[in-house]
């Protein structure tokens, strides 16, 4: 019994063996066949590295602040008596925003003015007689006075009047109104802030290595968060004098048309002054670029022969120098001539050296102002 079990294990043994040898030469077979077929190429787009020459620009970045734009406060103490605005409305310079209660002050303005004209007719009798040499010289000078006095208490009650009403500046939109009907308000107290949206200036500041560069005339392109792929042009139209000791900048100011209002005092923005030299660049797909501490690169992609012979397309990295990017594309400074091919997507899958197949049948953006759709 004991020798029929182990001759059933030992040939067990065996036929396990013999398939782990048969499998074992199947699975190197088809080992060395892959490797001697090599890897598949993969599957890329490509584009042609194109020379052009781009403006020369300077970026820095700022905020918005009107030319015309203030908080109205109030000038006397008083009584609301009227609101003649809406929050957020158009309103036209001289007009007349809010009232405060002036009842006590036109009372007195009535009795001044009666105080005038009395002083008027004494003025006419007194110079009347003066012709006739029937009063001194010293009674018209002080009847004169008399009226020069009168005169100013009644302007002085008129501009009082005038005071105690809130007067839109210029025109442009007015905020949100501060104050209530029947509220009493302090001299000072803010009331609504005037804003004209139409033309609005931009202050930045500049390394004081570009103080060479900056001079008013120069263009400006300006960008903000709210509007993203929308660009603003300006013109600069002051520079200050001097350096910053502190922070070794140069203040500048620009000029920005704002027809449309969609820009607002106070918004951060980008900018960047638009110099009146170019520079040669190479022009190539910022999706190509692959990034990196040590370096960035493009894959160049060159012919080369196979094992077998036959002509085949590899890709080599490059390492470049970039510049500055716009929209979808991206400036090469240096490591590459134009004209060379480069993988315009798909790098993330390439190795030095691996070969590659070009399908250019549905190709990334390379706009250099794109429009994204709203989503």
């Amino acid at each position: 019994m004991k020798r029929k079990v182990f001759i059933c294990v030992g040939a067990t043994f065996a036929l396990i063996l013999t398939l782990a040898v048969v499998k074992y030469f199947k699975v190197t077979a088809a080992i060395a066949e892959a490797m001697s077929r090599g890897q598949p190429p993969e599957s890329v787009t490509s584009a042609i590295a194109t020379p052009e020459e781009w403006p020369v620009l300077i970026a820095a970045v700022g905020s918005l602040s009107p030319v015309s734009g203030a908080t109205l406060s109030a000038e006397e103490s008083g009584r609301v008596n009227k609101v003649l605005f809406e929050s957020g409305e158009l309103v036209k310079a001289g007009q007349v925003l809010v009232e405060l209660d002036t009842s006590v002050e036109d009372a007195e303005l009535q009795g001044a003015l009666a105080q005038l004209e009395l002083a008027t007719l004494n003025v006419k009798r007194e110079r009347a007689l003066r012709g006739k040499q029937a009063n001194s010289q010293a009674e018209l000078d002080q009847s004169e006075a008399t009226f020069r006095d009168r005169a100013a208490a009644a302007a002085q009650l008129r501009a009082r009047v005038q005071r105690k009403k809130i007067v839109a500046p210029f025109d442009g939109r007015a905020g949100i109104r501060q104050v209530n009907i029947g509220q009493y308000i302090s001299a000072g107290t803010p009331v609504v802030s005037v804003q004209s949206f139409d033309r609005l200036y931009i202050d930045y500041s500049l390394p004081q290595q570009a103080v060479g560069e900056a001079k008013s005339g120069a263009v400006v392109e300006v960008t903000v968060d709210a509007y993203p792929g929308e660009t603003f042009r300006g013109t600069v139209t002051a520079v200050q004098p001097e350096i910053d000791p502190v922070t070794r900048t140069l203040k500048q100011q620009a000029l920005i048309t704002n027809v449309e209002e969609k820009l607002r005092p106070g918004m951060f923005a980008r900018v960047s002054i638009i110099l009146p030299r170019l520079e040669k660049i190479v022009r190539v797909p910022a999706a190509g670029i692959q990034y990196a501490p040590y370096g960035d690169t493009v894959y160049v992609i060159e012919k080369s022969k196979g094992e077998d012979g036959k002509e085949k397309l590899v890709a080599k990295p490059q390492v470049v120098k970039l510049g500055r990017r716009r929209g979808d594309q991206i400036a090469v400074l240096s490591g590459l001539t134009g004209g060379e091919e480069v993988v315009s997507s798909g790098t993330f899958k390439l190795r030095p050296g691996a070969d590659v197949f070009v399908n250019n049948s549905v190709m990334p953006g390379a706009d250099a102002f794109p429009s994204p759709p709203d989503t």
